[in-house]
This record gives structure tokens, C-alpha cells and sequence, in this order.
């Protein structure tokens, strides 16, 4: 006998798996049965490991992290020290910081949105599947990276404007890097 299932997990990812058993006096034969199991394995069988729909965003999710941690540190480690040793102007360079800051920031909102929305459709289709989502682990924690990358993107574009200094950018960035890593770490997605 074969027993197929499928669950939607406690953190809204989908899982499914198989297991075979038999039933009776008499032993299996462990050459039947691999040819039974074999069988069923060839047969349309797909991989359900890989959320396809998650790929993507979840791959943004991750560099836009590298970035909004890794940028301040290079920043801070070589670029500045370089630039105070050879009286170079670093203007340019928190230029382009900050813009690669509030792209990396920014794209962290549309990320998250689609792992929130795709966790929402492994749940169900109802209103009840969003706030079942937002009861969950990884949806409070999906909706709360949200709401980092929306306020670190605000003063980074805020702080850009004002020309602020780049101490408060660079930590507001980096920050917010960590606080969402923390939350990537506590879900694992």
C-alpha cells in the first residue's frame, strides 16, 4: 500500500510525501516491493521540493540583505580610509552608496509582499488564509521585514534629499540589514 500526503505547514509552506507498507502474515518481498516503488516513482512523479514561486523574491530578499549589511561595512572599512589618506572626495561614492542603499532597501518591499502573498495562496484562498498567514510565524515575520524595508527605504530617500549626514544613512541601513537577517534566520526563508 501506498499512503500519499499533503499538509500546509505551520510556518505556510506546502509539504507533501509518500510511504508504502504492507499488510498481512506473509513478509514482503523486498523485490516486489522495490519494483512497486520504482514504478510509482516514474510515474508523473515531479519534484515538490522547490516552491518555484519563491525563488526569485526569496533570491532578491537575500542580496538586498548582503547589500544593506555589506555596503556600510565596505564603506567604513575601505572606501573611507582610502579617501581621508589621499584627500579624495567621497561625495561620489555616498552618491552611489546611497543609491544602491535605497534600491537594495526598496527591493525588499516587493520581495517580501510576494513571499507574504504566495504563503497566503499556500494557505487557502479565503480572508481567513490572509490572517491565518499573519498568525503565523513566518507570515508576522514577512509583514514585519515589510514594514523595516518601508521605513529604512523612507529615510534613506528622506535622508538623500536633505543631504543628512552619511553616518545616519549608513547605520539606518545597515540596521535594518541586520534586523531583517534576524528575521530570515528565525524563519529560514
Amino acid at each position: 500500500y501506498t499512503v500519499e500526503w499533503s499538509i500546509i505547514s505551520a510556518d505556510t509552506h506546502p509539504t507533501s510525501g509518500e510511504w508504502f507498507f504492507t499488510a498481512g502474515d506473509q513478509p514482503p518481498d523486498p523485490v516486489s516491493l522495490r519494483a512497486a516503488y520504482e514504478a510509482e516513482q516514474t510515474e508523473g512523479s515531479t519534484d515538490d521540493s522547490i516552491e518555484y514561486t519563491q525563488i526569485l523574491p526569496t533570491g532578491l530578499l537575500y542580496t538586498a540583505v548582503m547589500v544593506l549589511i555589506g555596503l556600510p561595512v565596505v564603506l567604513f572599512v575601505a572606501l573611507r580610509p582610502v579617501g581621508t589618506r589621499f584627500d579624495l572626495p567621497m561625495s561620489d561614492s555616498y552618491a552611489v552608496v546611497s543609491t544602491l542603499l535605497i534600491g537594495a532597501s526598496g527591493s525588499i518591499v516587493p520581495s517580501t509582499g510576494l513571499l507574504f502573498v504566495d504563503s497566503v495562496a499556500n494557505t487557502g484562498s479565503s480572508l481567513d488564509a490572509v490572517t491565518t498567514t499573519a498568525a503565523s510565524l513566518t507570515g508576522s515575520v514577512l509583514l514585519t521585514q515589510l514594514l523595516i524595508a518601508i521605513a529604512v527605504t523612507s529615510f534613506l530617500v528622506y535622508a538623500r534629499r536633505r543631504e543628512r549626514q552619511h553616518w545616519d544613512w549608513l547605520v539606518c541601513a545597515g540596521g535594518g540589514g541586520i534586523a531583517i537577517a534576524a528575521g530570515l534566520g528565525w524563519t529560514s526563508h
